[in-house]
């Protein structure tokens, strides 16, 4: 039995639900993950599962294979992305930005697009059809929304200078629309160790957030002082420290 199996096993024995495991320190759609074995947790996480469980972390293992024992780890890979048999919590974000799309009169499609995930025209807005998963397209929805909010014209030409600021203007847009240093701030204190486990809480794809710690980086230098906060950017990596105010 796989980890994943063997603590769904113990949670409904327990006839707990899956929001009573999680408490406060992951989201449920990471426990569903890990359940389905879509997604592998950290050492910090399976510590907490078993606690909430009441069992010891070895209870956990039992039946597993001895090299899953040993390679408890995340892989740096956009390859965790994955269709989630959970479809309707992947698509809660994803419909957040059609309400608002259609709240500012936008008309959004679902288009089969050859050199773009999206594009936008007027008041019109396609996002490519094959895109896998409610987070990519959320993701793609938000910079489609930044254009929408900070550009002007048609910038496809990207030989223009005028049309490249205007293209990295809207993407910084929707950085601050889904991530912004506050996002960051609530994955660090929802435990959230890794890039796997930050991109999950955030509910945006791995390679926007590298893209959005990057793009800070270069905003904000090697680190930024927030809400008693200091958050540390050293691309692909951030870290936070709380700052104890006297």
């Amino acid at each position: 039995m796989k980890i994943g199996e063997k603590i769904k096993k113990l949670r409904i024995e327990r006839q707990m639900t899956q929001t009573e495991v999680c408490g406060d320190y992951i989201t449920r759609n990471m426990l569903s993950k890990i359940e389905n074995g879509s997604a592998t947790p950290s050492v910090q996480t399976m510590e907490h599962i078993a606690k909430q469980l009441g069992v010891g972390v070895s209870e956990l293992f039992e039946d597993e294979p001895p090299k899953a024992n040993r390679e408890i780890m995340w892989q740096e890979s956009l390859d965790h992305i994955v269709a989630s048999s959970d479809a309707e919590a992947l698509s809660s974000s994803f419909e957040i930005y059609l309400n608002e799309c259609n709240d500012k009169g936008l008309i959004v499609k679902e288009k089969p697009l050859k050199y773009h995930d999206g594009r936008i025209k007027g008041i019109r807005v396609a996002i490519r059809d094959n895109l896998p998963t409610f987070v990519q397209k959320a993701c793609v929805l938000s910079e489609e929304l930044g254009h929408f909010e900070t550009s002007v014209g048609d910038i496809l030409d990207m030989n223009s200078v005028s049309n490249r600021k205007q293209e990295l203007k809207a993407r910084a847009w929707a950085y601050d629309k889904l991530i912004n240093l506050q996002g960051l701030i609530n994955a660090f204190e929802h435990n959230c160790t890794n890039l796997y486990e930050t991109a999950e809480f955030l509910d945006v794809t791995e390679e926007f957030l590298l893209d959005t710690i990057k793009a800070y980086q270069a905003k904000y230098g090697n680190y930024k002082t927030f809400n008693d906060y200091v958050i540390m950017f050293n691309y692909p990596n951030v870290n936070i420290m709380k700052l104890n105010r006297r």
